[in-house]
């Protein structure tokens, strides 16, 4: 089961390895992080439903961009938590 929930939604595990002692980094940063990770995800989801037929129409759906822009927001937020 845990494996399941992992996969389908990675950024819900910040929070909990944070509460578990697990993620050693700044904990205010990395509770702010889980949840905007969580949120913009689910904005991308969003935007792959709302009009899937536009998926073969283009060369590049824009939730691509913002699957990238989501990736990159979570490597700086992890740098921050354990830089600072």
């Amino acid at each position: 089961m845990p494996n399941r929930i992992s996969a389908r939604f990675p950024f819900f595990l910040i929070p909990i390895g944070v509460a578990k002692g697990t993620l050693t980094g700044n904990p205010v940063l990395l509770l702010i992080l889980g949840p905007a990770l969580i949120l913009y995800g689910l904005y991308t989801s969003y935007l792959l439903v709302r009009r899937p037929e536009e998926l073969a129409a283009t060369e590049n759906h824009p939730s691509w961009t913002h699957m990238y822009w989501m990736m990159m927001l979570a490597q700086v937020g992890f740098a921050l938590a354990y830089v600072f």
